[in-house]
């Protein structure tokens, strides 16, 4: 059972942050409405971040983040608990004061377009049979999340692929 990191996903779940920042030589941070929010009153040394890296991956894939320096994965909790079933998309990467960790937080469901604050007429591009769609936007600006909501429509509306 991770008993140190735990704590971090805790507070991100808590106050509905979308990123937790794990970086060696810092103190941990959460994004929370696209502002970094620091956490914790010391920053982390690297042998407090490898303990939490060992309680989410494996020794294993510890050893392959020291020769690739970076690596992404995906993480599911799995204890008991309050974040028990939270998934998320995660980095680990090595940098100049040691190893680092991003984790970003994925939702078990998929929004609408509504949920979004999108207008409905952006549901007409999934009518179209060919052609390119681009979703652009900085970090957090909800990318994945509106070509989630696009593809759920097409689903819901046809059988293709």
């Amino acid at each position: 059972m991770a008993k140190y990191i735990e704590a971090y996903f805790k507070y991100l779940k808590d106050r509905g942050g979308s990123d937790l920042h794990i970086a060696s030589g810092a103190r941990p941070m959460i994004r929370l409405h696209g502002d970094m929010i620091p956490i914790g009153e010391q920053p982390l040394s690297a042998a407090q971040v490898i303990t939490m890296m060992k309680e989410v991956i494996s020794t294993e894939t510890i050893l392959k983040l020291k020769t690739a320096k970076n690596l992404d994965f995906a993480l599911q909790w799995q204890d008991p608990g309050p974040i028990e079933g939270q998934r998320y998309r995660c980095n680990a990467f090595m940098q100049k004061n040691g190893p680092n960790m991003v984790f970003r937080t994925i939702s078990t469901r998929v929004p609408s377009l509504s949920d979004l604050g999108l207008p409905d007429d952006l549901a007409r591009f999934t009518d179209y049979h060919q052609g390119l769609i681009l979703v652009t936007g900085a970090t957090g600006s909800g990318k994945s999340s509106t070509v989630a909501a696009l593809i759920n429509i097409i689903n819901e509306s046809r059988n293709s692929h």
